[in-house]
C-alpha cells in the first residue's frame, strides 16, 4: 500500500553530491524566502540575525510535523481529503481460546487478537526527511477509529483495552488488541455431549457509516492462515475444529453497513461428561439390576428399589438444568435418561406388585390369577382331598366316636364320670388342633406355590427389562454415532 503513494519529483533524483542534504533543506527554504519575499512587497523590511535566519531554515521534527497534521484535521471525521472516496477497512484475527460455550444461555465466548488496517490520507511523511522513521505509535484519541464491531456481541467486551495505533509513513494505520467476544449462537444439542457447534461472527460498521463510506473486508492472507493453522494447539473443554468465511449469499442484519461474516466450527471434548453423566447413570441401572436378587417377597427390595429411583430423579433434575428450555428435538442424552427413569419406575411398579402377590394379600390373585398362572406353567394343584384323607379323620367316623364317647360316658356314670368328660374335651381340643395343623400347612404350600409362581413372573420380567434396557443402548449409541 505504502508503494501507491506519489512523492514529490525533487525527492527522487538529485545531480549535486550533496542532494540527500539539500532535499532535507529545500521546503524550509522555500518557505523562509517566500516569507522574506512577502514582507519586502508589503513595504517592511524583516531585519534577522544570522541565527534567526538559521532557525527559521532548520527542518521540523517529526513530532512537529505529526502535531500541525492532527491539527489541522479533526478525528471526528473520517480522514479523507474527497468525501467521495470510500474509506477501506481490512480485518483479521486469531483464536487464541474458546473460553466457554454456554449451553442454557446459548452463547460463544471466544478470546481473539483483532487487528483492522485502513488508510490515513493526511497521516504522511518521506522517511529520508526524518532519520528513516517509517512506522510509530500514536495515542488512540488522536485519530479516527472505524466503528467496527461484531454484531452477535451480547455482552461487554471485559479484554484489556489498548490505547496506542501505529501509523506508517505512507498513511497506513493498523489497530490491534486483544478481544473477548461473548457471542449469541443457536445450539444444536442433539448430539450431546459429542455435539458439534458452528456459530457466526459478523463483523460490521455501525449505523453512523454507511456502504458508501467504510467498506470492511477481510485480509488476503486471512483464509490461507487458517488453512495452515494448528487447530490442535488449542486446549480446554472445546476444540477448534475450522473458521471459514461464510457465504456472501446470508443476509445481513443491516442492509446498508458493510459488514464479512466468518464462522466459528468448536467440537465438544466429551470425557468431563462422560465421566459425570454417563458413567453414573450407567452404574445407577446396574445397581437397579443388581436388586433383583433380592427375593420379590422381602419387603427391603422395595426399599431398596425406591431409593435407587429417587437417586436417580434427583440426578435427572442436575442433568436437566444444563439445558436450554426445549425447543425443537430434545437432546439425546435427555431422552435415553428420561427412559431410563421410565424403566426405574415400572421396576418400584414391578416389585410393589410382585410383594402383594407373594403374601396374598390380594383376594383377586388368589382367587383368579394365581389358579390361571397354574394351569399356564403346567403348575398341577395339590390334591386337597387327598390331603384331607391324609391328615384328617372323616366326618363320620369324628361323630360316631363322639357319640360312642358319650354312650360310654353315660354307661360309666357312677364309675369315674368326671375322668371320662375330661377325656372327652381333650380329644376334641386335639381335633381342633389337628385341623388348624392342616389349615396352617396348606396356607404355607399355598404361599410357597405363590412365591414360586412370583418369582417366575419376577425373572420373566427382568428378562424383558434387561432386553429393553440392552435395545435402547444400542439404539442411542447407533444415533449418537450417526453426526461422528
Amino acid at each position: 500500500m505504502c508503494s501507491s503513494i506519489h512523492l514529490p519529483s525533487w525527492g527522487r533524483s538529485s545531480a549535486h553530491p550533496h542532494g540527500v542534504t539539500m532535499r532535507r533543506f529545500l521546503p524550509e527554504m522555500s518557505s523562509a524566502l517566500l516569507l522574506l519575499l512577502l514582507s519586502l512587497l508589503a513595504g517592511k523590511y524583516v531585519s534577522a540575525s544570522p541565527g534567526r535566519l538559521l532557525s527559521q531554515l532548520r527542518p521540523l521534527s517529526l513530532s512537529q510535523r505529526l502535531d500541525s497534521l492532527l491539527t489541522g484535521h479533526s478525528r471526528e471525521y473520517r480522514p479523507v481529503r474527497d468525501w467521495r472516496t470510500v474509506t477501506v477497512v481490512s480485518i483479521d484475527f486469531s483464536v487464541q481460546a474458546v473460553l466457554d460455550v454456554e449451553e442454557k444461555h446459548e452463547k460463544l465466548i471466544l478470546y481473539l487478537l483483532y487487528r483492522q488496517r485502513w488508510q490515513d490520507e493526511y497521516l504522511r511523511w518521506d522517511p529520508d526527511h526524518y532519520q528513516g522513521v517509517k512506522r510509530l505509535s500514536l495515542p488512540l484519541e488522536e485519530l479516527w477509529i472505524p466503528d467496527i464491531t461484531v454484531y452477535e456481541t451480547v455482552a461487554e467486551d471485559n479484554a484489556p483495552s489498548v490505547r496506542v495505533v501505529y501509523v506508517s509513513h505512507c498513511g497506513l494505520v493498523e489497530y490491534r488488541r486483544p478481544m473477548q467476544i461473548t457471542s449469541s449462537c443457536p445450539l444444536d444439542l442433539f448430539h450431546f455431549p459429542l455435539d458439534t457447534q458452528t456459530c457466526n461472527l459478523t463483523f460490521g460498521t455501525l449505523a453512523a457509516h454507511t456502504k458508501r463510506d467504510v467498506k470492511v473486508r477481510l485480509t488476503d492472507q486471512f483464509e490461507e492462515f487458517w488453512r495452515n493453522w494448528d487447530f490442535s494447539a488449542l486446549k480446554g473443554e472445546w476444540e477448534l475444529l475450522s473458521i471459514s468465511v461464510a457465504d456472501s449469499q446470508q443476509p445481513l442484519y443491516n442492509h446498508h453497513s458493510s459488514a464479512v461474516r466468518v464462522q466459528v466450527t468448536v467440537r465438544r471434548r466429551p470425557l468431563f461428561y462422560m465421566v459425570n453423566l454417563i458413567l453414573p447413570s450407567a452404574l445407577l441401572l446396574l445397581l437397579d439390576v443388581l436388586g433383583y436378587l433380592i427375593p420379590p417377597y422381602y419387603k427391603q427390595r422395595l426399599s431398596y428399589k425406591s431409593t435407587t429411583f429417587t437417586g436417580y430423579f434427583i440426578f435427572i433434575l442436575m442433568v436437566f438444568s444444563l439445558f436450554p428450555p426445549f425447543r425443537g428435538s430434545l437432546p439425546l442424552i435427555e431422552v435415553y435418561l428420561i427412559g431410563s427413569l421410565g424403566l426405574l419406575l415400572c421396576s418400584v411398579m414391578e416389585t410393589v406388585m410382585m410383594f402383594q402377590l407373594s403374601n396374598g394379600r390380594s383376594e383377586w390373585a388368589r382367587k383368579y390369577l394365581f389358579p390361571f398362572l397354574s394351569k399356564v406353567l403346567g403348575r398341577i394343584e395339590r390334591d386337597e382331598t387327598r390331603n384331607k384323607g391324609k391328615y384328617l379323620p372323616e366326618e363320620g367316623s369324628v361323630a360316631n366316636s363322639l357319640d360312642g364317647s358319650e354312650a360310654e360316658s353315660a354307661a360309666w356314670t357312677g364309675k369315674g364320670g368326671e375322668e371320662l368328660r375330661a377325656l372327652g374335651e381333650m380329644k376334641r381340643e386335639v381335633e381342633r388342633m389337628r385341623r388348624w395343623l392342616h389349615s396352617l400347612r396348606q396356607e404355607r404350600e399355598s404361599q410357597c406355590v405363590r412365591r414360586e409362581l412370583v418369582t417366575l413372573l419376577d425373572l420373566l420380567y427382568l428378562f424383558l427389562h434387561c432386553l429393553t434396557l440392552l435395545l435402547g443402548t444400542v439404539l442411542f449409541c447407533m444415533l449418537w454415532n450417526m453426526r461422528l
